[in-house]
């Protein structure tokens, strides 16, 4: 990911969580397959490199990364990833929604 887009994807996320939420200083994971700086594909692993770096400026605070079972916690304010695999956990998200709601409501 180049630099200007890692700080573009991160700047916003964290503009969001701060004007739309309130969060003073949101903590922003990066989402991998481990929490290791070193797990990941090319892409996740270069996209670490840049927000660990702090390149992207003061906005928001790099936590490191984050696993999919972080995603509905509160260790983070911000998830960083590509569209493709943020699109999967989207989609993963609704249908364990879908099924719960679905089974509560039976009972």
């Amino acid at each position: 990911m180049p630099a200007r887009l890692a700080g573009a994807v991160r700047t916003d996320g964290a503009v969001l969580a701060t004007e739309r939420w309130g969060i003073a200083n949101p903590r922003v994971g990066l989402l991998s397959i481990g929490e290791e700086e070193s797990k990941g594909n090319t892409l996740v692993k270069e996209t670490h490199a840049l927000l660990a770096a702090g390149a992207m400026g003061p906005v928001g605070q790099f936590v490191g990364n984050v696993e999919g079972r972080d995603l509905m916690t509160e260790d983070v304010d911000v998830v960083v990833t590509d569209g493709f695999t943020g699109n999967v956990a989207l989609k993963t998200l609704e249908g364990g929604m879908r099924f719960v709601t679905g089974e509560c409501s039976k009972r």
